[in-house]
């Protein structure tokens, strides 16, 4: 409190839990987030990128914030604070999933939604896991990759051999 020059009864009337105040990070940083994925897209033009592309962009830029954060990841992680990042990493994975099956990518046999909260459980269960060891046992680059790659043969519509880092390699 002393850090931010109020009073602990001050503080405490915005926030009156530390739930709330975990929710507040996750707001920002989630705005945060889409404001840097808006301008990274903007500045790349408007060449068309595929949904594995995009998402193994997502996960290059995803470990170093991880390393940066493992604290917020596992407080994040309780049943009070994770609907909020949960919901944002939804949202925003659907939105990809669905231009991923507009251009036929993805497979349409399943929605958007129920798409998105299976890839959106499996990433978040591998970086829950990794943020929940002092020293990890694998790198979580890696690990993010092979769970995108897992999702990515049961939800694409080509009948492909995906590795990470090797998009285009058939089968």
């Amino acid at each position: 409190m002393a850090e931010l020059d109020i009073s602990p009864p001050t503080f405490f009337r915005y926030f009156s839990a530390k739930d709330g105040v975990l929710r507040e990070i996750l707001s920002t940083l989630s705005a945060r987030r889409r404001s840097s994925q808006e301008r990274r897209a903007a500045s790349r033009g408007v060449e068309p990128r595929s949904f594995e592309s995009r998402m193994r962009d997502w996960i290059t830029q995803h470990p170093a914030w991880a390393a940066q954060n493992r604290q917020l990841i596992l407080a994040c992680s309780t049943p009070a604070t994770e609907d909020v990042s949960r919901d944002d990493h939804q949202a925003s994975a659907g939105r990809m999933i669905e231009i991923g099956q507009q251009c036929g990518e993805i497979t349409q046999e399943l929605s958007k939604e129920t798409l998105a909260q299976l890839m959106n459980g499996m990433l978040r269960c591998v970086l829950r896991e990794w943020a929940s060891h002092e020293d990890p046992p694998y790198d979580l680059e890696e690990r993010l990759n092979a769970a995108l790659t897992v999702f990515l043969r049961g939800a694409s519509t080509v009948q492909a051999r995906v590795e990470p880092g090797n998009e285009s390699e058939q089968s």
